[in-house]
């Protein structure tokens, strides 16, 4: 989204009377979550930043990479659930994503936990940091 388009987003909902508590503005571009803490504050402490690209095979997350998001004023971070799981010991556990977020004051929300079928063949790309702690159908109370 460019400042524009962003700005355009904002000015949609306060046209329409939209209190800004009731809105979660989300983008996948970290520049739309800034814009919207900068410039429409109001909205932009409830902004959502959809963080799908940052997670893959050679990505370690760092406490200091989180506090620097919240000290830009990210609050809310949104990976899909794989990257806030993984495995220890045979058993799944909260990632050190997860972990790093909480503990510089970033809240999470997750998405995925239903979009692959039966989950005893381990559930898929959805899963796959706690594919090898998948047997049943049930582990997926584990993960939630």
């Amino acid at each position: 989204m460019t400042e524009l388009i962003a700005q355009k987003l904002v000015e949609e909902y306060k046209d329409a009377g939209v209190a800004p508590n009731d809105v979660y503005p989300q983008s996948f571009s970290l520049d739309d979550v800034l814009y919207w803490v900068d410039q429409e504050p109001e909205f932009g402490k409830q902004a959502v930043y959809l963080d799908v690209w940052t997670y893959g095979p050679d990505f370690r997350s760092s406490l200091e990479d989180m506090q620097e998001l919240a000290k830009q004023g990210v609050r809310i971070l949104v990976p899909p659930i794989y990257v806030l799981l993984d495995v220890e010991g045979g058993d799944i556990v909260t990632s050190a994503y997860a972990r790093q977020a909480r503990q510089a004051g970033i809240d999470l929300i997750t998405w995925t936990l239903e979009r692959s079928g039966p989950l005893t063949g381990g559930g898929g790309y959805y899963y796959q940091t706690v594919k090898e702690a998948i047997i049943n159908d049930g582990d997926v109370m584990h993960m939630l």
